[in-house]
């Protein structure tokens, strides 16, 4: 079921810094790239190397492994945590079947650190992720251009999505337990005044979760470059800073007419990307459908987990993809 989120949660504009980015946000390039062997990290028998370069930021490698012909699309699929692991094996089988392609990625380190000698920005970082998600979208002849990410590879897809351009190419999105940087002010400040948001998904029961960060502090000290949960009271130029690296600030683009957005979440509590993902949700004013998925295994596990209907998460967001991964944009 779809519906319209007209309201911004009031909540969350509190929260928000008032100083606007220009959107979009200019993408970079991607250089360097050779056809290298697979690891056996990849579940792929072709693979790629490549440096990507954006604004603000380091340069970074990246490898890729491809898998399927893609005669009906391209699934690219982007991981958590830093992103340097692959991600997305368990889904090829099925994704392969429906005639998509399957692309992983594993950066050399995390995407998330701008690297010296700029300033820690996330907002900045996630520039890699919409330039290389614009690249492989450039090279595809045939089909639909979709994507799905897990936790903080959902926030790389949302930062994509709202800062960089990419719903004007992307036809299908799945975002599984995340986007996760929705509100990294509410996430890290202390004291936090917003300490649990009411979730209201389109498959499911409402439930009210934690949007404060926990054992994932110390990266968003890092990724941020402000201390994520200090001691004593935030500084308000932690805040600030935060706030405008959020993925939902003013100035974000939250109209997707084009591009079919899912998104699954464990409604267990056990840690914020329920909470963080629905900030991200609940700004949209186009449709959407979340999914609450219960019985999760672990905070972030919705594929081991199961819909309101009794679906296996991983067959309801397999089902998801094959039937809306079809193409809504022209190719390039």
């Amino acid at each position: 079921m779809k519906f319209f989120a007209s309201c911004f949660l009031a909540v969350l504009l509190l929260s928000l810094g008032s100083a606007a980015q220009t959107n979009p946000l200019p993408l970079g390039s991607v250089s360097n790239i050779s056809s290298v062997k697979c690891t056996s990290q990849f579940n792929s028998s072709v693979c790629y190397q490549a440096t990507v370069s954006c604004p603000k930021t380091a340069n970074i490698g990246v490898m890729w492994g491809v898998t399927g012909s893609g005669t009906n699309g391209t699934v690219v699929f982007l991981n958590g945590n830093g992103g340097t692991i692959p991600y997305g094996s368990s889904f090829q089988p099925r994704y392969t079947q429906a005639g998509l392609a399957s692309i992983e990625v594993a950066w050399n380190s995390d995407w998330e650190t701008a690297g010296a000698p700029y300033a820690a920005n996330i907002l900045n970082a996630a520039c890699r992720s919409a330039t290389l998600l614009d690249y492989f979208h450039s090279k595809q002849t045939q089909g639909a251009f979709c994507s799905q990410g897990l936790s903080a590879g959902s926030g790389a897809l949302a930062y994509a999505l709202s800062w960089y351009g990419l719903g004007s190419e992307l036809d299908n999105v799945e975002l599984l337990s995340g986007p996760v940087f929705s509100n990294i002010t509410d996430g890290c400040k202390v004291p936090n005044s917003t300490p649990t948001v009411r979730i209201v998904p389109t498959d499911g029961q409402p439930w009210s979760d934690k949007i404060a960060y926990f054992t994932e502090a110390p990266s968003l000290t890092v990724w941020t470059g402000k201390q994520c949960l200090p001691k004593n009271q935030s500084p308000d130029a932690s805040e600030d800073a935060w706030s405008a690296q959020s993925t939902v600030q003013p100035g974000a683009t939250v109209s997707f007419p084009s591009t079919n957005l899912a998104g699954w979440v464990c409604n267990n509590g056990l840690n914020p990307s329920a909470g963080q993902s629905y900030l991200f949700f609940s700004t949209l004013v186009t449709p959407y459908s979340l999914t609450a998925i219960t019985n999760c295994a672990g905070a972030e596990g919705v594929t081991s987990g199961h819909t309101p209907q009794g679906v296996l998460g991983q067959t309801a967001i397999e089902d998801d993809m094959v039937n809306q991964c079809v193409q809504r944009h022209a190719l390039k």
